[in-house]
Protein backbone atom coordinates (compact mmCIF):
# COMPACT_ATOMS: atom_id res chain seq x y z
CA UNK A 1 0.00 0.00 0.00
CA UNK A 2 1.43 3.38 -0.98
CA UNK A 3 2.01 6.23 1.45
CA UNK A 4 -0.74 8.80 0.74
CA UNK A 5 1.33 11.68 2.14
CA UNK A 6 3.75 11.77 -0.79
CA UNK A 7 3.91 11.77 -4.58
CA UNK A 8 6.70 11.09 -7.08
CA UNK A 9 7.06 14.16 -9.29
CA UNK A 10 9.98 13.03 -11.45
CA UNK A 11 12.38 10.11 -11.86
CA UNK A 12 15.03 10.57 -14.52
CA UNK A 13 18.34 12.20 -15.42
CA UNK A 14 19.66 15.22 -13.54
CA UNK A 15 19.97 18.41 -15.56
CA UNK A 16 23.29 18.98 -13.77
CA UNK A 17 25.21 15.81 -14.64
CA UNK A 18 22.79 13.27 -16.12
CA UNK A 19 22.74 11.00 -13.06
CA UNK A 20 19.55 9.23 -12.02
CA UNK A 21 17.53 11.36 -9.58
CA UNK A 22 14.09 11.24 -7.99
CA UNK A 23 11.83 14.09 -6.89
CA UNK A 24 9.28 13.52 -4.13
CA UNK A 25 6.71 15.91 -2.66
CA UNK A 26 5.29 15.27 0.80
CA UNK A 27 2.53 16.98 2.75
CA UNK A 28 -0.53 15.76 0.87
CA UNK A 29 -2.16 14.38 4.03
CA UNK A 30 0.08 15.61 6.87
CA UNK A 31 1.35 19.17 7.29
CA UNK A 32 5.06 19.83 7.73
CA UNK A 33 6.31 20.33 11.30
CA UNK A 34 8.90 22.90 10.16
CA UNK A 35 8.23 25.93 12.36
CA UNK A 36 10.14 28.34 10.08
CA UNK A 37 8.46 27.48 6.79
CA UNK A 38 5.05 26.73 8.27
CA UNK A 39 2.79 23.77 7.62
CA UNK A 40 0.95 25.09 4.56
CA UNK A 41 3.62 24.00 2.09
CA UNK A 42 4.22 20.80 0.19
CA UNK A 43 7.85 19.85 0.79
CA UNK A 44 9.77 18.87 -2.37
CA UNK A 45 12.86 16.67 -1.96
CA UNK A 46 15.26 16.32 -4.90
CA UNK A 47 17.54 13.33 -4.34
CA UNK A 48 19.83 10.84 -5.99
CA UNK A 49 17.80 7.80 -6.97
CA UNK A 50 20.35 5.10 -6.23
CA UNK A 51 21.99 6.37 -3.05
CA UNK A 52 20.44 7.70 0.15
CA UNK A 53 20.87 11.47 0.59
CA UNK A 54 22.89 11.20 3.80
CA UNK A 55 25.24 8.73 2.08
CA UNK A 56 25.57 10.89 -1.05
CA UNK A 57 27.05 13.68 1.10
CA UNK A 58 30.01 11.41 1.86
CA UNK A 59 30.68 10.35 -1.72
CA UNK A 60 30.11 13.57 -3.64
CA UNK A 61 27.10 12.11 -5.45
CA UNK A 62 25.04 14.96 -4.03
CA UNK A 63 26.44 17.10 -6.87
CA UNK A 64 23.68 15.59 -9.05
CA UNK A 65 21.03 17.39 -7.00
CA UNK A 66 22.94 20.29 -5.43
CA UNK A 67 25.42 21.28 -8.13
CA UNK A 68 28.07 23.79 -7.13
CA UNK A 69 26.38 24.94 -3.91
CA UNK A 70 29.04 26.24 -1.51
CA UNK A 71 27.19 24.75 1.46
CA UNK A 72 27.94 21.16 0.38
CA UNK A 73 30.58 19.08 2.20
CA UNK A 74 34.15 19.08 0.86
CA UNK A 75 35.71 15.69 0.13
CA UNK A 76 39.50 15.59 0.22
CA UNK A 77 41.65 13.32 -1.97
CA UNK A 78 42.16 10.91 0.93
CA UNK A 79 38.40 10.56 1.34
CA UNK A 80 38.12 12.80 4.38
CA UNK A 81 34.76 14.57 4.46
CA UNK A 82 34.69 18.13 5.77
CA UNK A 83 31.06 18.92 6.64
CA UNK A 84 29.48 21.88 4.89
CA UNK A 85 27.18 24.58 6.20
CA UNK A 86 23.88 23.42 4.68
CA UNK A 87 20.96 24.04 7.05
CA UNK A 88 19.13 20.90 5.90
CA UNK A 89 19.35 17.98 8.32
CA UNK A 90 19.56 15.41 5.54
CA UNK A 91 19.19 12.31 7.71
CA UNK A 92 15.73 13.50 8.80
CA UNK A 93 13.16 14.55 6.16
CA UNK A 94 15.13 13.75 2.98
CA UNK A 95 16.32 10.40 4.28
CA UNK A 96 12.82 9.40 5.39
CA UNK A 97 11.33 10.35 2.01
CA UNK A 98 14.06 8.51 0.10
CA UNK A 99 13.74 5.35 2.20
CA UNK A 100 9.97 5.32 1.79
CA UNK A 101 10.38 5.63 -1.99
CA UNK A 102 13.22 3.09 -2.15
CA UNK A 103 11.02 0.33 -0.75
CA UNK A 104 9.31 0.22 -4.15
CA UNK A 105 5.85 0.77 -2.70
CA UNK A 106 6.37 4.01 -0.85
CA UNK A 107 4.70 6.69 -2.97
CA UNK A 108 2.47 6.87 -5.99
CA UNK A 109 3.01 9.02 -9.06
CA UNK A 110 1.58 12.53 -9.04
CA UNK A 111 -1.70 12.85 -10.94
CA UNK A 112 -2.53 16.42 -11.91
CA UNK A 113 -6.18 15.43 -12.21
CA UNK A 114 -6.50 13.53 -8.93
CA UNK A 115 -4.24 15.84 -6.92
CA UNK A 116 -5.43 19.13 -8.40
CA UNK A 117 -7.45 20.13 -5.33
CA UNK A 118 -4.46 19.79 -3.00
CA UNK A 119 -2.12 21.52 -5.44
CA UNK A 120 -4.54 24.41 -5.84
CA UNK A 121 -4.92 24.95 -2.11
CA UNK A 122 -1.39 24.41 -0.80
CA UNK A 123 1.86 26.25 -1.42
CA UNK A 124 4.97 24.42 -2.61
CA UNK A 125 8.44 24.58 -1.13
CA UNK A 126 10.60 23.73 -4.13
CA UNK A 127 13.83 22.25 -2.85
CA UNK A 128 13.23 21.37 0.80
CA UNK A 129 16.38 19.50 -0.19
CA UNK A 130 18.18 19.76 -3.52
CA UNK A 131 18.25 22.40 -6.25
CA UNK A 132 15.16 22.70 -8.48
CA UNK A 133 17.43 23.45 -11.45
CA UNK A 134 18.50 19.78 -11.36
CA UNK A 135 15.00 18.97 -12.64
CA UNK A 136 13.64 19.78 -16.12
CA UNK A 137 11.69 23.04 -16.07
CA UNK A 138 8.77 21.25 -17.71
CA UNK A 139 8.24 19.25 -14.49
CA UNK A 140 7.62 22.44 -12.51
CA UNK A 141 5.41 24.27 -15.03
CA UNK A 142 2.10 22.47 -14.30
CA UNK A 143 2.69 22.74 -10.55
CA UNK A 144 3.35 26.46 -10.82
CA UNK A 145 0.14 26.86 -12.77
CA UNK A 146 -1.91 25.24 -10.00
CA UNK A 147 -0.18 26.25 -6.75
CA UNK A 148 -1.41 29.46 -5.07
CA UNK A 149 2.17 30.32 -4.03
CA UNK A 150 5.62 28.80 -3.68
CA UNK A 151 9.15 29.30 -2.39
CA UNK A 152 12.38 28.16 -4.01
CA UNK A 153 16.09 28.80 -4.42
CA UNK A 154 18.90 27.89 -6.82
CA UNK A 155 22.68 28.09 -6.77
CA UNK A 156 22.80 27.47 -10.53
CA UNK A 157 22.09 31.08 -11.54
CA UNK A 158 25.59 31.49 -13.03
CA UNK A 159 24.72 28.94 -15.73
CA UNK A 160 22.78 30.56 -18.56
CA UNK A 161 20.91 27.31 -19.19
CA UNK A 162 18.87 28.03 -16.08
CA UNK A 163 17.95 31.68 -16.70
CA UNK A 164 14.28 30.68 -17.01
CA UNK A 165 14.27 29.69 -13.34
CA UNK A 166 14.47 33.37 -12.36
CA UNK A 167 10.74 33.42 -13.03
CA UNK A 168 10.02 31.43 -9.88
CA UNK A 169 13.24 30.90 -7.89
CA UNK A 170 15.49 33.13 -5.80
CA UNK A 171 19.20 33.06 -6.58
CA UNK A 172 21.12 31.80 -3.56
CA UNK A 173 23.84 34.38 -2.95
CA UNK A 174 26.73 33.84 -0.54
CA UNK A 175 28.08 37.37 -0.46
CA UNK A 176 27.44 40.93 -1.72
CA UNK A 177 29.20 40.32 -5.03
CA UNK A 178 27.19 37.15 -5.56
CA UNK A 179 24.09 39.22 -5.05
CA UNK A 180 25.19 41.85 -7.56
CA UNK A 181 26.09 39.20 -10.13
CA UNK A 182 22.81 37.34 -9.68
CA UNK A 183 20.83 40.57 -10.01
CA UNK A 184 22.71 41.29 -13.24
CA UNK A 185 21.72 37.82 -14.45
CA UNK A 186 18.06 38.69 -13.88
CA UNK A 187 17.41 37.05 -10.51
CA UNK A 188 16.09 38.30 -7.22
CA UNK A 189 18.36 37.04 -4.45
CA UNK A 190 18.32 35.33 -1.09
CA UNK A 191 21.67 36.22 0.46
CA UNK A 192 23.23 34.35 3.36
CA UNK A 193 25.60 36.14 5.74
CA UNK A 194 27.69 34.74 8.59
CA UNK A 195 25.73 33.65 11.66
CA UNK A 196 27.36 36.39 13.76
CA UNK A 197 27.18 39.14 11.11
CA UNK A 198 25.00 41.88 12.59
CA UNK A 199 25.34 44.31 9.68
CA UNK A 200 22.16 45.81 8.28
CA UNK A 201 20.65 44.62 4.97
CA UNK A 202 22.11 46.20 1.86
CA UNK A 203 20.14 48.71 -0.18
CA UNK A 204 17.23 46.90 -1.81
CA UNK A 205 17.25 44.05 0.72
CA UNK A 206 15.20 43.19 3.77
CA UNK A 207 15.96 40.71 6.55
CA UNK A 208 13.98 37.47 6.35
CA UNK A 209 11.01 37.93 8.72
CA UNK A 210 10.96 34.21 9.49
CA UNK A 211 14.55 34.33 10.75
CA UNK A 212 15.82 34.24 14.31
CA UNK A 213 17.30 37.72 13.95
CA UNK A 214 13.82 39.06 13.12
CA UNK A 215 12.27 37.13 15.98
CA UNK A 216 10.40 34.68 13.76
CA UNK A 217 7.64 37.27 13.27
CA UNK A 218 6.11 35.18 10.49
CA UNK A 219 6.58 31.95 8.53
CA UNK A 220 7.52 31.29 4.92
CA UNK A 221 4.02 30.20 3.98
CA UNK A 222 2.65 33.49 5.31
CA UNK A 223 5.42 35.73 3.92
CA UNK A 224 5.55 34.32 0.37
CA UNK A 225 8.42 36.65 -0.62
CA UNK A 226 10.83 33.98 -1.85
CA UNK A 227 9.13 33.13 -5.12
CA UNK A 228 11.48 34.78 -7.61
CA UNK A 229 9.76 37.19 -9.96
CA UNK A 230 6.45 35.37 -9.46
CA UNK A 231 6.25 36.83 -5.94
CA UNK A 232 4.63 40.19 -5.25
CA UNK A 233 7.80 41.13 -3.36
CA UNK A 234 10.43 42.97 -5.36
CA UNK A 235 13.23 43.49 -2.83
CA UNK A 236 15.92 40.89 -2.19
CA UNK A 237 16.14 38.93 1.06
CA UNK A 238 19.04 38.40 3.47
CA UNK A 239 19.37 35.96 6.36
CA UNK A 240 22.09 34.91 8.76
CA UNK A 241 23.43 31.39 8.37
CA UNK A 242 21.25 29.10 10.46
CA UNK A 243 20.79 25.47 11.38
CA UNK A 244 23.13 23.10 13.24
CA UNK A 245 26.06 23.85 10.89
CA UNK A 246 25.62 27.62 10.75
CA UNK A 247 29.03 28.45 12.20
CA UNK A 248 30.77 26.70 9.29
CA UNK A 249 29.52 29.21 6.75
CA UNK A 250 31.98 31.83 5.50
CA UNK A 251 30.56 34.49 3.19
CA UNK A 252 32.22 35.04 -0.18
CA UNK A 253 34.47 38.08 -0.01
Amino acid sequence: MTNPNGRILYHGPSELDGADIVVIATGFTKASKNTKTGGDLLQVFIMCADIAPHAALKTGDDYSVCGDCRHRPTILEDGTVIPGSCYVTVHHGPRAAWQCWATGSGYGELSLAVDAAVLASTGIRFGAYGDPAAVPFSVWEPLLALAPFHTGYTHQWRDGRFDVFASFLMASADGPQDRADANAAGFRTFRVQAHDDTSKPLAGEFACPASAERGHVTTCDACKACGGHASKARADVVIRSHGPKAKRFVAVA
